[in-house]
């Protein structure tokens, strides 16, 4: 049995990242998402 390739993949909740996911697993890779909303409360 092969072993999957991992990948840590920046997710901003966007339709971008998340499309970018979806394409890396489809391509046999165990995608392992991070999400930072560091940025979301700014200026308030």
């Amino acid at each position: 049995m092969e072993k999957k390739k991992r990948i840590l993949l920046g997710m901003s909740g966007g339709v971008d990242s998340s499309v970018s996911a979806i394409i890396l697993k489809k391509a046999g890779y165990e995608v392992i998402r991070m999400y930072d909303g560091i940025f979301r409360n700014r200026g308030k």
